[in-house]
């Protein structure tokens, strides 16, 4: 009898291998199965990940092979519920030399239930760790977990909501990334692309050149190439740049050390630039409700045109007029700084928002 109990046992186990059980802990039970693929790809393939409710983990090696384990977790007072809620999670997998996918299926038929995270006390998470080519893309989206990247080669499509992003490094190029509520993410260092974010925090070491869409969202990148954004509600800083052109309402903008063209447009918020550096070239600002202040290299040559409603202008110090017209609540300035002839052109039109200059 103690044989035959022990090949049933046996027999159950081979029937279920992918299904750990545990104990309940303090009244509640765990349930976990785990998925385990490999799939030969070549050099340039892509990858999809379509997840909920948990992390990516990605790393990358030189190997032509992505590996996955697919950890699905669930836990709960009512040990029926979670066995019937982790049962009702299914992987979709497609895979050729081109091109794996792997997207995570929630069935609400199987189950009865509306699929959230944690209801009828039950929690459910489903977590990838992924090992994939440094040279392939990818193509991620995740709600309500992480995204985690060591390094990447290949181009990059990301999406997370209700999350963080942490990437080591982006090194393609057009990189497109989409957040929304997700906070203290960061980039060690983006080639190129394309940010959107809203209610989002990021930070990025060091960047190409990028283009920003953000709405209540705090972005901060210590040194970058061209910078183009379009921002409401919010902050961006920059630590240093080649040219910036930005539209933003409601927002500070606060950017360092500049080398290029500047063209800003602002309402309801404010400018600060650190240093136009001497290399650096023409500066256009319209602001409205915006208060601004530029601070410049004593190599920094230009010829200015300086037009205020409202609003005081201060550092003149250092200029030569040419033109000045200071009339109740409008003020008009023009002419140059160094070199009367210089190329680099200041423009600067304000309305109810103070300017100042500073030569540092």
């Amino acid at each position: 009898m103690k044989t035959s109990k022990l090949l049933n046992t046996l027999w159950i186990a081979l029937l279920f291998p992918a299904l750990l059980l545990a104990k309940p802990v303090n009244g509640k039970y765990e349930k976990e199965r785990l998925i385990k693929k490999s799939f030969k790809v070549s050099a340039a393939a892509l990858l999809k990940v379509d997840n909920a409710y948990g992390n990516l983990n990605i790393t990358t090696w030189k190997e032509n092979r992505i590996e996955m384990l697919i950890t699905i977790k669930a836990e709960g007072y009512s040990e029926d519920r979670v066995i019937e809620k982790i049962e009702g999670v299914d992987i979709d997998f497609m895979s050729s030399n081109e091109l794996v996918s792997a997207k995570t299926i929630f069935n609400n038929k199987r189950s009865g239930w509306n699929w959230n995270w944690g209801n009828n006390n039950v929690n459910l998470s489903v977590h990838y760790e992924i090992k994939m080519p440094i040279t392939n893309g990818v193509d991620l989206e995740n709600d309500y977990g992480n995204i985690l990247i060591d390094r990447l080669d290949g181009t990059a499509k990301i999406e997370c909501d209700y999350g963080r992003i942490d990437i080591g490094s982006l090194n393609g190029k057009d990189n497109e990334l989409n957040f929304d509520y997700t906070s203290k993410s960061s980039i060690g260092y983006i080639r190129s692309g394309r940010i959107n974010a809203d209610y989002s925090g990021m930070t990025i070491e060091k960047a190409g050149n990028l283009s920003l869409e953000t709405d209540y969202s705090s972005i901060t990148v210590n040194e970058m190439g061209d910078l183009d954004y379009d921002a409401d509600y919010g902050s961006i800083e920059i630590g240093s740049a080649q040219n910036v052109r930005g539209v933003g309402d409601y927002i500070g903008i606060k950017l360092g050390v500049l080398q290029g063209e500047v063209s800003l447009d602002s309402d309801y918020g404010s400018i600060k630039i650190e240093q136009m550096a001497a290399d650096a070239g023409n500066l256009s600002i319209n602001s409205n409700y915006t208060g601004v202040k530029i601070g410049y290299h004593p190599n920094y040559h230009f010829q200015f045109e300086i037009d205020t409603k409202y609003a005081g202008v201060s550092g003149k110090d250092y200029f030569e007029m040419a033109i000045s017209k200071e009339k109740s609540s409008e003020k008009y300035y023009r002419g140059s700084y160094g070199n009367p002839n210089a190329n680099n052109q200041v423009k600067i039109t304000s309305r109810y928002g103070g300017v100042s200059f500073t030569r540092k």
